[in-house]
């Protein structure tokens, strides 16, 4: 008997029973039931999708494609944390970037690489680079170690995360530590810091800055030190107060 091949920028991938015919496509039940063997072997899905049994009973997903002549081959990782559902999801995900002229498997290795960017580009990372800038324009020893224990409480606060997913309110609940313990002098100072940390970032265009248009109200709280609904704190009214008597010409 002669099955038909199948072809195209997929080409199927199957064990053939002794007809010589393709299996029908993978099932949950079909794929549970896959013995390993001395060696491995794959067992077909549909459009270019199988799965490979290795001897450790490993069950992993790949994908066959062709582009620009060549067969290439890409990884969807292990069954069952990948699923029959998810693994065809993904396997039309890649058609329909081959179908756009690109090769799948190029962009899965860059998406790795900006992911990668992304977690090994922290506040942290981007505060020292902001520090090592001071050091090379020769800033004195007492700026620089000021600058550093100023972005330290930014670092202890959200040091560990990635600059996109720094928000506002990341920063201003930050700030507002400082500034409940009345150092609004040093808050200010803090949010200046950080704001330098945000124009580096920005300059070497670096992936991301997620603070906005909502990093001008951080400013605005902080530099007029005002409660949430915009009045002065007592607190700064009465340091305020006190500083004026201390000044005034009767106490002198």
């Amino acid at each position: 008997m002669e099955c038909p091949r199948i072809g195209g920028a997929f080409g199927g991938v199957a064990e053939t029973r002794k007809t010589g015919c393709p299996q029908m496509p993978l099932s949950d039940a079909k794929i549970r039931i896959l013995k390993p063997k001395a060696k491995p072997y794959k067992v077909g899905d549909q459009d270019g999708l199988y799965i490979t049994v290795t001897p450790s009973v490993s069950r992993l997903w790949h994908l066959k494609y062709r582009i620009d002549g060549r067969e290439k081959r890409l990884s969807f990782g292990a069954y069952p944390s990948v699923g029959l559902a998810t693994a065809r999801k993904l396997k039309d995900q890649a058609r329909s970037t081959l179908a756009d002229g690109s090769d799948p498997g190029a962009v899965k290795q860059e998406q790795k690489r900006v992911d990668r960017e992304i977690r090994g580009n922290t506040f942290a990372a981007q505060a020292k680079a902001f520090i090592d800038k001071g050091r090379r324009e020769g800033k004195a020893d007492a700026t620089k170690a000021k600058i550093e224990w100023l972005l330290g409480m930014a670092c202890a606060d959200f040091g560990a995360l990635p600059i996109t997913a720094i928000t506002s309110p990341t920063v201003l609940a930050c700030l507002r530590k400082v500034e409940a313990k009345g150092n609004y002098e040093t808050a200010k100072r803090l949010r200046a810091k950080i704001g330098g940390v945000s124009l580096l970032v920005r300059s070497v265009g670096s992936t991301g800055w997620g603070l906005g248009t909502g990093w001008v109200d951080v400013v605005e709280s902080v530099r007029n030190s005002k409660d949430g609904d915009g009045t002065m704190s007592e607190r700064v009214r009465s340091n305020r107060s006190s500083r004026r008597l201390s000044q005034h010409p009767s106490r002198s």
